[in-house]
């Protein structure tokens, strides 16, 4: 029960015990007091063995790792005809986490594969696609196919978004086949101080021939 060591992990994630603080083949436990912003804090105990060579101080014994989760929003898009407000089935769109800085995309450290929060995903008979917990994170919206009867806006190339601790339970892209987008994005700031939900519209255009 004596808390012999604090400790903050850097920039690698990795925080350091100095062996000589432990009594070799004894059983201990750290307990994660604090975390980065958007992630949970992870309060379970975990135990491990001090195992080192007494002579070296090189440490023996097995790789301590512990994984913490991002906390969530629940994210819907929904695919809407400006004009009349119909829900569009078919719209098909991608969600990528990036980097926010640098704005490329990110990949899984350990198996090198890009991050997707969805891939491919299909608006439905109501126009929308729901994602009950999306991780905190930067995204970037991409639309891959516009719904029948519509083209593609050649002006969206993708659209980045960040969910925070300051991001609503519930957040909304609205997705229109009109109007503009400065002015709806400005327009949804509003909308969010007093519902609480976010909402980001994009347009897209009919074919000529329709």
């Amino acid at each position: 029960g004596k808390v012999i060591l604090k400790s903050i992990t850097d920039n690698n994630g990795i925080g350091y015990v100095p062996v000589r603080l432990l009594e070799n083949g004894k059983t201990y436990t750290y307990t994660e007091v604090d975390a980065p912003d958007i992630y949970n804090l992870n309060t379970e105990p975990h135990e491990f063995v001090a195992s080192y060579d007494e002579k070296t101080l090189d440490w023996t014994g097995e790789k301590i790792e512990v994984e913490n989760t991002r906390k969530t929003r629940e994210v819907i898009v929904r695919k809407v005809d400006a004009e009349t407000g119909e829900p569009l089935q078919g719209c098909v769109f991608t969600i990528a986490m990036i980097d926010p800085e640098t704005g490329e995309q990110k990949v899984n450290a350990k198996t090198g594969e890009p991050i997707y929060l969805v891939e491919n995903a299909v608006t439905d008979e109501n126009g929308e696609y729901v994602i009950p917990e999306a991780p905190m994170g930067t995204y970037k919206f991409t639309e891959i196919k516009a719904p029948e009867g519509y083209e593609m806006d050649e002006d969206l190339t993708g659209l980045v978004f960040t969910i925070d601790n300051n991001s609503p339970e519930t957040i909304i892209f609205e997705v229109t086949n009109t109007g503009d987008i400065a002015v709806m994005m400005v327009s949804a700031i509003a909308v969010v101080s007093v519902c609480g939900i976010a909402f980001v519209m994009i347009r897209n255009k009919r074919k000529v021939n329709e």
